[in-house]
């Protein structure tokens, strides 16, 4: 008798272990879900930082379209311009990449 309600204490302690774990991990799941977001939302900010700046100078609006049409005939100090820019998108872009292959950020978004 005492060792089947030693049994059932066992079996209850148990069942309680496995409840008091569900919560933190429910509360593990939201949080990652925050961070993809936060990781998502600060990546997007950076990348629109970098393309607001310029796009209200008509200098480096007129850089960019050229740019992507003919950098042939772009000079030396225009071709630098455009790469610098670029290589500044690319950089900022780059976070993003990197976070969805570990799925910090959904692909699809």
């Amino acid at each position: 008798m005492l060792e089947t309600l030693g049994n059932i204490g066992d079996f209850l302690g148990g069942a309680g272990v496995v409840v008091t774990l569900l919560h933190p991990a429910s509360q593990i799941r939201q949080n990652a879900m925050a961070i993809r977001m936060s990781v998502f939302l600060d990546a997007r900010r950076d990348v629109t930082a970098k393309r607001d700046g310029p796009s209200a100078d008509p200098e480096w609006i007129r850089i960019y379209f050229d740019g992507n049409r003919d950098f042939e005939s772009f000079s030396k100090v225009d071709r630098r311009r455009d790469g610098a820019f670029m290589a500044g998108l690319f950089r900022r872009y780059a976070p993003i990449l990197y976070q969805t292959r570990p799925g910090s950020i959904d692909s699809s978004q």
